[in-house]
């Protein structure tokens, strides 16, 4: 099984839907499909850096791809707005309820909404991004490298200018063939699924049209090893992909993420990628 294309259900119709705005910075539980309840974001306005239209990101969060809530990238997505980004940080929808690949189409489809509403968001289709951290690093980095074959309309689709990736597991493919600590998420083994594990590897699907990549990663993270993002910094070097990697040696997997530097580099790589082309 490669990865299953995106739906698209539910994402061209209607208004944008909010349960909340906090003035006019935050637009709270945007709906991106209207099939599942899960499948909200909050929109985070840019801070106007003169005229529009802007660049934009899909912030994804960690949780093990079981747990978590877009809530957690509250300080990040008010950093990059600032920094004249518009943000949308979104739930998707968890495992094991709902296996690999649906978390993968969650995140396409908040992309092609931003595509869709780019209009009335002000937001530049050319100029897109994406963030994520731990669970949320591995799929950024799966959707920025999978976005035209998983995208409903190819010819169209505008691909992600850069990508950055906190504590992310960038590899399945060197699990144990029998161990169990994936089943929930990809529905199996290795041994039982081996082409599930591939097409869930980032480190599978590098390619020179890989878009700049920034890896950040806690020398003494015992969550995901850092050898995780090592590794696929030297296979997108391999391919002649533009990419940084930061590791942030004293720090484990939680303080990484909380660390203001890590925050500051991936503002900073954001805003240097997302700059209009002319």
């Amino acid at each position: 099984m490669g990865v299953e294309p995106s739906t698209g259900a539910g994402v061209h119709s209607g208004p944008v839907t909010v349960a909340a705005a906090d003035g006019d910075a935050v637009l709270y539980d945007v709906r991106y499909r209207s099939d599942d309840p899960a499948t909200v974001g909050d929109w985070y306005r840019p801070v106007v850096r003169g005229p529009g239209p802007h660049p934009a990101v899909v912030a994804i969060h960690g949780g093990a791809w079981r747990s978590g809530d877009k809530w957690a990238l509250s300080s990040y997505a008010k950093r990059f707005a600032a920094a004249g980004i518009g943000v949308f940080a979104i739930n998707y929808r968890l495992a094991p309820e709902h296996p690999f690949p649906a978390a993968l189409n969650d995140v396409h489809d908040a992309i092609h909404y931003l595509i869709d509403r780019s209009e009335e968001l002000d937001v530049d289709v050319d100029r897109l991004g994406l963030f994520g951290y731990s669970a949320g690093g591995h799929l950024a980095l799966l959707a920025a490298m999978t976005t035209r074959e998983s995208s409903p309309n190819p010819e169209s689709f505008s691909p992600i200018r850069a990508v950055v990736a906190g504590g992310a597991v960038t590899d399945f493919r060197d699990v144990p063939i029998d161990a169990t600590l994936f089943d929930y998420f990809l529905g199996g083994t290795r041994r039982q699924r081996p082409d599930v594990y591939e097409a869930a590897s980032p480190a599978a699907h590098v390619t020179v049209q890989c878009p700049p990549t920034l890896l950040y990663h806690g020398g003494s993270d015992l969550v995901v090893q850092v050898d995780m993002s090592r590794q696929l910094a030297a296979r997108l070097e391999a391919a002649g992909v533009e990419h940084e990697l930061v590791i942030y040696r004293p720090l484990g997997h939680g303080l990484t993420f909380l660390h203001p530097g890590a925050a500051g580099e991936a503002t900073r790589f954001l805003v240097e990628h997302l700059q209009p082309s002319n």
